[in-house]
């Protein structure tokens, strides 16, 4: 079986599910950046749903309190996903902005003090039907380090189920790579 999926976009990661294949990765448009882009597709290879995920704004989020920037400069890298039991799929994500350099003096400026310009890990836990059951941005400071304005780039490059039914992530940090494991409820 040969098959094509063109409104995916970069394809970075498969998993099995009961009834197919969830696809994740992520796709350009113009007025969101870079979108992740989930695809369902049944065992025989047909597309079941696509679903594009991004921009996250959650108002409880410290990182996100002070947005000024455009969203089309925001790019939302999806690398991996897992299938979780039989209750639907995480995927790990990057959220931040890049190029701000090339803008304009005031959108420049805007968008360099952006709390987004600081990349964050992006998780998203949907159901087998592409709904959202949860979305969660993060990054962490150092002990003794709590200051907010000074936090490093974090974006979540892969994720595993580890024997206790915890998550674990491989973290892209901007100065290496680092380990969260993450403790699911639900």
């Amino acid at each position: 079986m040969i098959a094509k999926y063109p409104n995916h976009g970069e394809l970075t990661d498969i998993a099995n599910t009961p009834e197919g294949f969830i696809l994740s990765g992520h796709k350009f448009n113009f007025h969101n950046g870079i979108d992740g882009s989930v695809t369902k597709i049944s065992q025989t290879g047909s597309e079941v749903w696509h679903k594009v995920f991004g921009n996250p704004k959650n108002t409880d989020n410290i990182f996100f309190n002070k947005v000024l920037a455009d969203d089309s400069l925001i790019f939302d890298e999806c690398w991996s996903i897992i299938s979780v039991e039989t209750s639907g799929a995480i995927i790990a994500c990057g959220t931040g902005i890049e190029e701000c350099e090339e803008l304009p003096e005031k959108a420049r400026i805007d968008c360099e003090n952006d709390p987004r310009n600081t990349w964050r890990s992006y998780l998203i836990k949907i159901g087998f039907d592409g709904e959202i059951v949860w979305e969660r941005t993060g990054s962490f400071t150092f002990p003794g380090e709590e200051d907010s304005s000074d936090l490093p780039s974090t974006a979540s490059e892969w994720i595993f189920e580890t024997n206790t039914g915890n998550i674990a992530l491989i973290n892209d940090l901007e100065f290496g790579i680092g380990l969260e494991i993450i403790e699911l409820s639900n």
